[in-house]
């Protein structure tokens, strides 16, 4: 098998990143290395949120509830600590 090259150009900046078939590997997991390598990078979430347009109250509303997921995330973490 020939070393195949897939690259993507991130708009954001990021740059290009490829994902290269291995010797002994077929093509089914080299789209799972793929498609895992581009939910790291959150291309595919942000493609989705760029051809779906969101009003401004559910962009403030989801930021709202994930800073406070975030302060109830922290004040776990800190009982913890004092626990110990």
């Amino acid at each position: 098998m020939k070393e195949q090259d897939v690259n993507v150009k991130d708009r954001i900046g990021e740059g290009n990143f490829s994902v290269r078939a291995r010797k002994t590997e077929n093509n089914d997991t080299l789209i799972k290395r793929f498609l895992k390598k581009t939910k790291k990078e959150r291309i595919i979430e942000e493609v989705f949120e760029r051809s779906h347009f969101k009003k401004p109250s559910i962009i403030k509303r989801e930021e709202k509830l994930r800073k406070k997921l975030l302060i109830e995330k922290n004040k776990k973490l800190l009982e913890m600590d004092k626990e110990e």
